[in-house]
């Protein structure tokens, strides 16, 4: 069916309909590169450019927001291309119907049969129709998958978690379980979500909690992942195995029970269905904090370990600094999500003052020196200043013996390196790609025995 179609892409549109964040996206998934336009006619006309005389295929996936005036312009875009152009439209809010035209065709999506339910089940505990322990297990099977209520994902969840297992007391346990019980007062989170989380090891659960710092529908990479969980020290040291096989084990074994899926943009890429980003969410509780909504006003609580902001929220960065200095000193997580935001010398300065920091992300911020006083931050593991217009790095920062990952990646007016690199003797990881200025790395840089990447 792609082939038919000269030009595809696919966006989240998610809870929150932004038609400028939307036509962006559009125009980012049609070219595979970045888009700086803000105006939102401009961008428009540059989607236009690129649709007319073309046949397209547009998918605008998870729609909530039914504001018909809202739609009516931004579809005005799609009037242009060629005859057999399709916009695919889901949703799982029925008002959603009423923003396109009642000539176009609608389905509606039905939950799984019990049949169906089965035989998705079955392929995700890896439970064989052949084997031994199929008919004892089946009886016990059915009656779990039953309170899936057809959800797919609540199945293959389900099914994850009891993958690989063949005794029949840990089915049981998992049907006669108590916390079917309790979740049934929570309307958001389903029931056998709940107990797929409660039934997980602690070591994942860790980590599965840490990425509700991500917002909603957000792809990420498994090596940044693996390098964050392990910044934060969630990865439990096993014999002779490196941090980085644990870390791909977790993530693998998350992906195994279908905590994370991979992308449908991007075969390298990962997200979180919204239901499982709800239940990270949940669990999280004033611990982890987003900020998410511009202009709302919203309070960092003294008990806020780590921090995300995942808009470009301009000069609102600097009240999310002062907030997070007053109210949470002992924040060891400030992680960037989005590109291109603005940080003043001052705000910069009253950041590096939460000296309990291991994640510190600055990517895409317009910083041109970082102070000495980054130094100080002697628990520093994570540091990331990708695509920053970064001059020279202060020697002082050879001061952060833990200091495992430096993100230099595409840092595109770095000059030079810090002469005394080979201090930082627990470096793994140092990624210079695209860092074009950069002509020549520092002395006994061979000194970094565990450094695994440059």
């Amino acid at each position: 069916m792609k082939e038919k179609f000269a030009i595809k892409a696919w966006v989240c549109v998610a809870t929150k309909f932004d038609p400028v964040n939307v036509t962006k996206a559009i125009i980012e998934d049609i070219t595979s590169s970045p888009c700086n336009m803000v105006n939102l006619n401009s961008l428009q006309t540059e989607l236009k450019e690129k649709l007319t005389d073309k046949t397209f295929l547009i998918v605008l996936d998870d729609v909530w927001d039914n504001q018909q005036n809202l739609w009516d312009n931004f579809l005005k875009s799609f009037l242009c291309g060629n005859k057999g152009s399709k916009i695919l439209l889901t949703s799982r809010n029925k008002n959603v119907d009423s923003v396109v035209s009642t000539t176009n065709r609608h389905y509606s999506l039905h939950i799984l049969s019990p049949n169906d339910c089965w035989s998705m089940f079955l392929k995700h505990s890896s439970l064989s129709t052949n084997s031994t322990q199929y008919t004892t297990l089946e009886q016990i099977g059915r009656k779990i998958v039953k309170k899936s209520k057809g959800l797919p994902l609540a199945v293959k969840t389900l099914g994850g978690l009891l993958r690989n297992k063949y005794n029949e007391g840990d089915w049981e346990n998992i049907l006669e379980s108590e916390i079917w019980e309790l979740s049934e007062d929570d309307s958001k989170i389903v029931p056998a979500l709940r107990v797929s989380y409660h039934y997980l090891p602690s070591h994942l659960k860790r980590c599965f909690v840490y990425c509700s710092l991500y917002p909603e529908d957000h792809q990420f990479g498994k090596d940044e992942l693996m390098l964050l969980w392990m910044a934060e020290d969630l990865l439990q040291p096993m014999g002779n195995n490196t941090l980085e096989n644990i870390g791909c084990a977790y993530f693998d074994e998350l992906v195994a029970r279908s905590f994370f899926q991979p992308s449908s943009t991007d075969i390298n890429l990962f997200v979180m269905h919204d239901l499982m980003h709800d239940l990270a969410t949940s669990f999280a509780g004033e611990f982890h904090f987003k900020v998410k909504e511009i202009g709302i006003p919203q309070k960092i609580f003294s008990k806020t370990r780590h921090l995300s902001y995942t808009e470009n929220l301009g000069d609102l960065v600097s009240r999310i600094i002062g907030e997070a200095y007053n109210g949470a000193m002992h924040m060891r997580t400030f992680l960037q999500c989005h590109f291109r935001s603005i940080c003043g010398e001052s705000d910069l300065l009253l950041l590096l003052q939460l000296r309990c920091l291991r994640v510190l992300s600055f990517k895409g911020f317009n910083i041109l020196s970082l102070p000495d006083s980054i130094g100080e931050l002697i628990h520093l593991r994570y540091l990331d200043l990708t695509f920053t217009p970064v001059v020279r790095l202060p020697e002082s920062l050879c001061k952060l013996y833990n200091l495992q990952t430096l993100k230099l990646k595409r840092c595109y007016k770095l000059e030079k390196l810090p002469s005394n690199m080979q201090d930082l003797v627990n470096l793994r990881h140092l990624d210079i790609e695209g860092a074009s200025c950069l002509k020549e790395m520092p002395k006994r840089m061979s000194k970094l025995k565990h450094c695994r990447k440059a």
